[in-house]
This record gives structure tokens, C-alpha cells and sequence, in this order.
């Protein structure tokens, strides 16, 4: 299995779960959602929105609260 050849015990380790990772990683350093979608390699913005509009709700809770402030 992946997880193994890259050094974990644990099968549940994936290349999806790295790749979620660090797009989880770049949104929570105000990387541009335009510029993720690129790196990731989808054909438009939209899928990028679609698989991780999750994590874009904690982003604009976040930046909310900065406007507040």
C-alpha cells in the first residue's frame, strides 16, 4: 500500500488524504482559491469549489472575523 512505501503502519494514509491535506494546508494560508484549483490540476474552479467548499467555510468565517476586527 501507499502509506506504507512512504513510511506509515497506517493504510488509511492515501494520495487523496495528502492531496485534501494540502489544499486544507494552502486555503488556511490565504492561498488563492484560483491559484489551488491550478496546482491541483482541475479543468475549471468549479470542481476545486465542489470537492472543498467545506473548507472554504471555516476561510470565510475566518476572514469575517477579521473584517470585524
Amino acid at each position: 500500500m501507499f502509506s506504507r512505501k512512504i513510511g506509515f503502519e497506517d493504510d488509511s494514509i492515501t494520495p487523496y488524504a495528502l492531496r485534501h491535506t494540502h489544499t486544507s494546508y494552502l486555503l488556511s494560508k490565504s492561498i488563492p482559491i484560483e491559484y489551488i484549483s491550478k496546482r491541483l490540476g482541475h479543468g475549471n474552479i468549479s470542481i476545486t469549489l465542489e470537492i472543498h467548499s467545506h473548507l472554504l467555510e471555516v476561510y470565510k468565517k475566518e476572514q469575517g472575523q477579521r473584517v470585524r476586527e
